[in-house]
């Protein structure tokens, strides 16, 4: 997609926020992809993390706008606060457990990293992120999973 049309649809979710006018489904949703553009597209996280935050104040048990605030986290090297937001027991999606497992892989824990990746391979075996995510939970290529603890 061109930088013109995702910005395009950003502008429009922000749109959305500022008339007031988020107070459905339908415009969550658009907060929420918007955020998730802003931050795994467009390299904004910052910017996209005040429209998860919204996303996820209208619908605070949406397990989507969960699942982007953790990505924006995630964007923003801030790992820690991003698995606040991916309990395991919340994934429904391939995506949502590629995210968890990429967390996981961030913060060295390559079992449950594996265990996420394994749950969202079964939901999707075809997902498209899972070869990005078995590379990152590989020992010999994540200094995060090199590290020995005491």
């Amino acid at each position: 997609l061109s930088r013109a049309f995702l910005r395009a649809r950003v502008d429009l979710a922000a749109d959305l926020t500022e008339s007031g006018g988020a107070r459905d489904a339908l415009q969550v949703k658009a907060l929420n992809n918007a955020a998730y553009l802003l931050a795994d597209r467009m390299g904004q996280p910052e910017e996209a993390l005040k429209l998860a935050q919204r996303a996820k104040q209208l619908a605070p048990t949406n397990s989507s706008a969960n699942d982007t605030l953790a990505w924006v986290y995630y964007r923003m090297r801030q790992y820690t606060t991003a698995l606040t937001y991916l309990r395991p027991s919340h994934q429904s999606t391939a995506v949502q457990n590629y995210h968890l497992a990429m967390v996981y892989a961030k913060l060295g824990q390559a079992n449950l990293g594996h265990a996420a990746l394994s749950a969202g391979l079964r939901i999707n075996p075809h997902l498209p992120k899972a070869a990005a995510a078995q590379r990152l939970l590989s020992s010999d290529k994540n200094p995060w999973l090199r590290r020995t603890y005491v």
